[in-house]
């Protein structure tokens, strides 16, 4: 993660998150998310955690 609230970053950001953020605006991905996320994102956690910590 990459703390945003005093500065922005100084790096150029990188192609592939770029490339994902063009193609989610090409897909109608243009809203805000619901505050606990979207189900994708809430189920890869999930795998992740169950993964990480059993």
């Amino acid at each position: 993660m990459i703390r945003l609230a005093a500065n922005e970053p100084d790096f150029v950001t990188p192609k592939p998150i770029v490339e994902a953020g063009m193609k989610a605006i090409q897909n109608g991905f243009t809203r805000y998310t619901p505050n606990a996320g979207t189900l994708d994102l809430r189920k890869a956690i999930c795998k992740k955690t169950q993964r990480k910590t059993g």
